[in-house]
């Protein structure tokens, strides 16, 4: 039934615009190359003037809401603290908020002591190990050259 559905009321209609849509393109390509009567440039003028028109006015439409629609919410929210102070973003927070807040902050400063403090023992850790691989594969070499191979 899902399927049936979306075949019937998603697919079918988007399906029958697209078809739509590139037989007029391809039409109008076509008069614009192919037939050069007076008609054909009059019809292709036409069409361009349509989907301008089509297409200009709802984004018109929306550049003038948007900032009309911004300017509305911001006057909203100063009237909402006004009114009400004990809400929204700068509203008085609880002790419990409060101290949440706090050790947030402290475990954060923790976290990034503890980070400094372990690349700070990583490196030499890591210079050790280096040199050991290092000296290991040396001394293997030589035991190599004095060893024999069958």
């Amino acid at each position: 039934m899902r399927r049936r559905y979306l075949r019937r009321n998603v697919y079918a209609p988007v399906i029958i615009a697209a078809v739509v849509a590139v037989a007029l393109f391809a039409l109008i390509v076509y008069l614009a190359f192919g037939v050069a009567t007076p008609e054909a440039k009059s019809f292709i003028a036409g069409m361009a003037a349509l989907v301008v028109i089509l297409f200009a006015g709802p984004i018109i439409i929306l550049m003038a809401i948007m900032p009309i629609s911004w300017l509305a919410l911001r006057l909203n929210r100063r009237q909402q603290r006004k009114n009400f102070p004990q809400t929204g973003p700068m509203a008085y927070r609880s002790r419990v908020q409060t101290l949440l807040w706090q050790l947030e902050a402290l475990l954060d400063s923790v976290g990034d002591g503890v980070e400094g403090i372990t690349a700070r023992l990583r490196r030499p850790l890591i210079k050790l190990h280096a040199r050991a691989a290092y000296l290991r594969g040396w001394l293997n070499g030589i035991r190599g050259k004095f060893t024999r191979s069958i």
